[in-house]
């Protein structure tokens, strides 16, 4: 067995949203006396890279990760037995890849401790999240809940529901991280904006199957039956970044209009996600992981698709959700309604201000 080199953290990320929170992660660790040291995907290397933080290309030959294979497995068996003198790896649970980096360092390196991030603030999640959490999450010493509640409740291991992931062997630990402070920055920049002629809707997509197949077109079909409801409103659908390249929505929209179904002014955007929700009156999505960051920031919104998708912010009561024309009627009646004070959500959210200290915690967490 290979020695450990105290205090060294490595920190796995092969999406945009964990390496984000990984890159607040690092400060707070090194505060502790840890060296951190990064892996990433070329997705997740665009947000290291922009914020100066130095990071190794976990595939550089670039094979394909999503599929078993020898390659696969013999890349996540060298990065084990690369980086087996770490304390610890922490690592997201977004991509199949996930599976096979735990499994190498089980079998490889098991001195390591093993910390899998559930960065999702719900227990169900569509799109294959679930499903790859059901491989990953057993897989770790310690799962970390960026949602506090979810550490005391069944987590999913498919989108329906129908089975849950059995967690006894490992330790559960909720570390309440949301990035509040950039919610809190849109809030601020949102009351700067001025006031528009036309109202402006903003459309969070998603990229899975479920989504394009019915979500998105429950979406058009509401839309062409309220059309009235939006004649000075411009809808903007803001790609989820997986899904730019085969733009999908524009040509669901543009058969949708062929078939003389009428639609509001509706247009794929050409803005960041930053510059359309500061610039927007309200947000409609399917399934998202930023419903969290409308409600801090104060945006108006709407769950909407072909069935309703309790996630965290509809399940509170904050978000209304619509799956039929009298529904969305009914939604958007209630929008003026308002949300708390962002500080008394926190604790309906699972957040908690004080999670550098809590993270510094897991990992002085022993293992057995």
């Amino acid at each position: 067995m290979q020695p450990i080199l105290a205090n060294l953290a490595l920190l796995i990320s092969l999406h945009t949203a964990p390496a984000q929170h990984f890159a607040e992660f690092a400060p707070v660790l090194q505060e502790k006396g840890f060296k951190t040291s990064f892996l990433a995907t070329d997705v997740s290397a665009r947000v290291l890279h922009a914020k100066g933080i130095f990071f190794e290309e976990i595939n550089p030959n670039k094979i394909e990760l999503s599929y078993h294979s020898k390659e696969v497995t013999d890349l996540a068996n060298t990065i084990a037995l690369t980086h087996n003198k770490a304390s610890h790896v922490l690592i997201d649970i977004n991509h199949p890849f996930d599976k096979e980096i735990l499994r190498a360092f089980k079998e490889k390196a098991p001195q390591v401790t093993r910390i899998a991030y559930y960065d999702n603030p719900d227990e169900t999640v569509p799109g294959g999240y679930s499903e790859i959490a059901a491989k990953v999450l057993p897989l770790a010493h310690i799962v970390l809940f960026a949602n506090f509640h979810l550490a005391d409740v069944k987590i999913a291991a498919n989108a329906s529901a129908s089975a849950h992931i059995n967690l006894s062997e490992q330790k559960r630990i909720g570390l309440g991280y949301y990035p509040f402070k950039g919610a809190q920055e849109l809030r601020e920049k949102r009351e700067q904006r001025q006031t528009q002629n036309q109202d402006i809707a903003v459309y969070l997509g998603a990229n899975h199957d479920i989504y394009f197949e019915k979500a998105f077109l429950a979406f058009l079909q509401m839309l062409h039956e309220c059309v009235g409801e939006f004649a000075n409103t411009t809808f903007l659908i803001q790609q989820h970044p997986g899904a730019k390249e085969k733009n999908k929505e524009q040509e669901l929209i543009d058969k949708y209009i062929q078939e003389n179904k009428a639609l509001p002014d509706i247009s794929i955007s050409s803005l960041t996600t930053e510059e359309a929700l500061t610039v927007c009156d309200v947000a409609y999505y399917f399934q998202t992981s930023m419903s969290t960051t409308l409600v801090l920031a104060g945006i108006p919104a709407i769950q909407i698709g072909h069935e309703s998708l309790v996630d965290q912010v509809v399940r509170s009561g904050l978000v209304q959700s619509a799956t039929s024309k009298k529904s969305l009627k009914s939604a958007l009646a209630q929008l003026s309604k308002g949300y708390p004070e962002p500080s008394s959500l926190y604790q309906i959210l699972g957040i908690c201000t004080d999670w550098p200290s809590q993270l510094k915690n897991v990992f002085s967490t022993p293992t057995t």
